[in-house]
């Protein structure tokens, strides 16, 4: 989709799409499952690259009685250089599954810990509350243990780039995940405050580059999965946008350098958005609508939450979408605000929230559809370039990319593994073992 609202827009291509053209990029397709569910959540899911081994969904590099070696702690000690950058919280699921050790996706406090004492270099993203001293429970302050470890420490986008020449660096922009790309954009304050992902990747590179041993940077564009999640059509679509500017700053790097291996991926599918056909099999100019769209679900959530009326409804969606619902939808979405069973009805679990019940709604103006909230067992696609890239070819499983990362640097390590029956007996075995928490409005699925 957002290829296609580039072309309507600029009649030019989008970057991934691009990338995907070229003679140059390698093609692959990668099953995206957890070791218990063909629809993994993202801790799994980045644990399967960060170890070589399936792990239950919930978990960050862990078995069950079983602490598992993250890719940067082996990468680590053969001297690479290593930078985790994120749209989410930095302490997030996908982040921390190439570098930290929990058997809850939850225990983000103590990822923030573990990414010093584990020396990891570069760390940027939101979840000040996190690092804080006094948000965390322990009230130990992260930013302090981290400054006299030798990071640097940045809060704005100003602090980031007076850091210029940092060694070790810790930048956190922002409490909870950081803004969606479409409040950025529309929000002096926001923008002034806090860098894009393509500027965050630039800055990263820019001070990993240069190690006589290499470096490894994970860049993740975490807030499309949330946009997907809650049906936000804005939220998606300019979160990805930008994703694909920090693809193209790595792809630029790589060209010039000659010796950087890029792999462009996903977790896991989200979701399944897509334009449909409608009523009468439009000419896809629905996209266009985005160009009207000024704000994130998460942005008008105060005022979603405080509506009377429909009349309120349409006056948000007018004022932040640029949208003109009719009484008809309106008073839909306003039942859907009220009453939190109103998709169960139907016996829906999939469309059970008031993110579903807008982007429905929404979806009757620009033709977009989801088919649910949640994650999706699709097979992902897979673009790579550089020396290495052909590993990459085909059809792969998500738990072979540690090996051939590692294969790169002819490092041999193995973790343990488990089967789902020996993972489900060991956990009953555990002493006062509790479920992993997966389901949660602040960690997402």
């Amino acid at each position: 989709m957002a290829d296609q609202f580039v072309e309507l827009s600029t009649g030019g291509r989008g970057v991934w799409h691009a990338t995907s053209l070229r003679g140059d990029i390698v093609k692959g397709l990668m099953d995206t499952r957890s070791l218990d569910s063909i629809v993994t959540d993202s801790s799994a899911a980045a644990s399967a690259w960060g170890t070589g081994s399936l792990v239950l969904n919930g978990a960050v590099c862990t078995l069950p009685g079983i602490e598992l070696t993250p890719l940067y702690d082996v990468l680590g000690r053969a001297g690479m250089l290593r930078g985790l950058v994120t749209t989410a919280t930095a302490t997030h699921a996908t982040p921390s599954g190439f570098a930290s050790s929990v058997t809850s996706r939850s225990a983000q406090p103590e990822i923030a810990k573990q990414y010093r004492e584990r020396g990891v270099e570069f760390v940027m993203g939101g979840g000040h509350e996190y690092f804080a001293g006094d948000r965390r429970a322990d009230k130990i302050d992260q930013y302090e243990l981290y400054e006299k470890a030798g990071y640097k420490v940045a809060k704005t986008k100003q602090e980031m780039t007076a850091a210029k020449g940092a060694k070790k660096f810790l930048g956190i922009f922002n409490t909870g995940q950081m803004p969606y790309t479409v409040d950025y954009n529309n929000n002096q304050e926001i923008s002034d405050r806090v860098p894009t992902l393509s500027e965050m990747s630039t800055f990263a590179i820019e001070h990993l580059k240069g190690s006589t041993k290499g470096f490894v940077l994970q860049i993740e564009g975490g807030r499309i999965d949330h946009g997907a999640h809650n049906n936000d059509f804005a939220a998606l679509l300019f979160d990805q946008l930008e994703f694909e500017k920090a693809v193209k700053v790595a792809l630029d790097f790589a060209e010039k350098d000659g010796e950087t291996l890029v792999v462009v991926t996903t977790d896991h599918g989200n979701a399944n958005p897509g334009i449909t056909g409608s009523a009468n099999y439009g000419d896809g100019n629905g996209l266009m609508m985005l160009h009207g769209m000024k704000a994130s679900y998460e942005v008008m959530d105060k005022d979603l939450k405080a509506v009377a009326s429909a009349k309120d409804i349409q006056d948000l969606m007018l004022k932040n979408l640029s949208l003109k619902f009719t009484i008809n939808q309106a008073e839909w979405v306003l039942n859907g605000f009220s009453k939190s069973s109103h998709m169960k009805e139907l016996g829906s679990y999939n469309y059970n929230s008031s993110g579903s019940m807008l982007g429905m709604a929404i979806g009757a103006h620009n033709g977009i559809g989801f088919t649910s909230g949640s994650h999706t067992s699709d097979w992902v696609e897979v673009l790579s370039y550089g020396p290495g890239a052909e590993l990459f070819a085909g059809p792969i499983r998500n738990n072979t990319v540690f090996d051939k990362l590692l294969s790169l640097k002819d490092i041999k390590f193995s973790n343990p593994k488990m089967t789902l029956e020996e993972a489900r007996a060991a956990q009953a075995k555990l002493k006062d073992a509790e479920p992993i928490e997966l389901h949660s409005d602040i960690h997402w699925i």
